[in-house]
């Protein structure tokens, strides 16, 4: 999807932030620090609306519509980085997962560039109101086909959530904490600690990736 994007520089961008008009970037590195770690992030997409509004974009290549709990803790991860970061001049994030087929996804890349932009576009809509749902899913479809079906979840950006987040997440890295066992064989199954024999209790034999497991990662 961002194979033709152009490289922008540092000038180019602010040059972007200050016009007051709406961009879209992709595939653009976020940097940041909680603590004494240094947090770098690349969501796919981040749109800005040039009136202090962003939305944070991230496209996943499965079977799956609603989003995980990791995509979730991913999309605010991003959203945190990016208003950290006093350049973007941002005041309010929302957070967008996009889920396509792999057929879906290949045709989306055989788009011109300019229905791409657009579609990334469309499907940033408004967060959830208040009165709504936590999330709001939506299908769209490419190019008005429903065999080419892109299902979207909206959801705001929760920074006490995410502060929560970040203090159970970076304790390991931090040295406050003990690694947290799985309960989950499959997670056991995919480790490849495990695969090293490194594991004192691993809940089930390693075992390779099947190839369509594989082909479900996100692009």
């Amino acid at each position: 999807m961002a194979a033709p994007a152009q490289a922008v520089s540092a000038d180019d961008l602010r040059a972007f932030v200050s016009s007051k008009h709406a961009f879209t970037l992709v595939e653009s590195p976020l940097r940041g620090k909680y603590e004494n770690l240094t947090l770098v992030g690349r969501p796919d997409a981040l749109h800005f609306d040039g009136a202090g509004n962003a939305w944070v974009v991230e496209h996943k290549v499965r079977s799956r519509d609603y989003p995980t709990a990791s995509d979730d803790v991913q999309l605010r991860l991003y959203a945190y980085l990016l208003l950290g970061d006093s350049m973007f001049q941002v005041d309010d994030v929302t957070l967008v997962c996009a889920s396509t087929s792999r057929e879906t996804s290949e045709r989306i890349k055989r788009l011109p560039e300019s229905e791409r932009a657009a579609f990334v576009r469309e499907i940033c809509g408004a967060a959830p109101g208040d009165s709504q749902p936590r999330k709001l899913m939506k299908d769209h479809f490419i190019e008005g086909r429903k065999s080419q079906r892109v299902s979207v979840a909206t959801f705001a950006y929760d920074d006490a959530k995410l502060q929560n987040e970040l203090r159970f997440l970076s304790g390991y890295w931090l040295g406050k904490r003990r690694t947290k066992p799985t309960t989950k064989p499959y997670k056991c199954g995919a480790c490849r600690i495990n695969a090293l024999g490194m594991c004192p209790v691993p809940l089930a034999p390693f075992r390779e990736p099947s190839h369509s497991a594989r082909d479900g990662k996100k692009l």
